[in-house]
């Protein structure tokens, strides 16, 4: 009977919990990279895929010397949270934008303002986690007033459609300002 209340007892609980803690603790602290690490990267060899690179050639040719093109433009460089909110609601909705990137970004050749985004719809749109990626950057956009353009990837590409889809989406309500 004394043994089960010196193993009960809150002094020798707080003993027995830091000593199955402290081993942890020594594991995990060292699995932290020290200040300075140098971690190791490697080059990749090409910023655009092979259907990129083809669309990238037809989008530079449609928008001819009215827009310039940026590629893989990240979306928080884009967008921005709006005010309203909680700090931290701002934090989510900034998160939520950070790790994204545009395909294509087409921008005033005057002052480089934004005025159309564009994504390349190739068969990794169809996964059900790329398809509410596309759908939340849709709402983005859209709650941004920025148009967005999504163009299904293709062998070749028509110009002159390229041209005429460009300009409905700069026409659209969506582009306000």
């Amino acid at each position: 009977m004394e043994i089960v209340q010196v193993v009960t007892s809150p002094l020798c609980l707080v003993a027995i919990a830091l000593a199955l803690l402290f081993p942890v603790v020594l594991l995990t602290k060292g699995k932290k990279a020290p200040r300075g690490a140098q971690y190791h990267y490697r080059r990749l060899p090409y910023l655009l895929s092979k259907a990129e690179r083809s669309f990238y050639g037809a989008l530079i040719q449609a928008t001819e010397d009215t827009g310039l093109v940026f590629a893989k433009v990240r979306v928080a460089d884009v967008l921005q949270p709006r005010r309203g909110g909680g700090r931290s609601d701002w934090q989510r909705a900034f998160n939520a934008i950070s790790s994204k990137h545009f395909d294509f970004v087409i921008c005033d050749p005057r002052d480089c303002a934004y005025l159309l985004a564009v994504e390349l719809d190739d068969s990794s749109h169809a996964s059900a986690k790329a398809q509410t990626r596309d759908r939340f950057l849709n709402a983005a956009c859209e709650s941004a007033e920025l148009p967005l353009l999504r163009v299904p990837a293709q062998r070749a590409y028509s110009i002159t459609g390229l041209r005429e889809s460009i300009e409905t989406a700069l026409a659209s309500p969506e582009k306000k300002g």
